[in-house]
């Protein structure tokens, strides 16, 4: 018979590198434990997130429609690295 360990109340916690990403307040609930991993899924989300901003406001994204370039005819949901992932699954399904 398997007995179950208690339910731990769940706390927030924020990561400092998420402050570079300009009106945007990540909140992940964890465990009281912090797991190093889960810090780390955190500062890549918010890296990931800065990427995608930097290379929308730059020429290329303009040129390529995405998301966040300030074109008139800016595609919603179109992100660098959203991009980047379809045409790497694409090649590799490919090959």
């Amino acid at each position: 018979m398997q007995t179950w360990a208690p339910v731990r109340r769940l706390r927030p916690i924020r990561s400092a590198s998420l402050s570079l990403v300009p009106d945007h307040q990540i909140l992940i609930y964890c465990a009281t434990w912090s797991s190093p991993l889960l810090v780390l899924l955190v500062q890549m989300a918010g890296f990931i997130r800065m990427l995608n901003d930097r290379v929308a406001r730059s020429a290329f994204g303009r040129y390529f429609l995405l998301e966040g370039s300030g074109h008139p005819k800016e595609r919603k949901g179109a992100r660098f690295t959203t991009e980047i992932r379809g045409g790497l699954t694409t090649f590799s399904s490919m090959v």
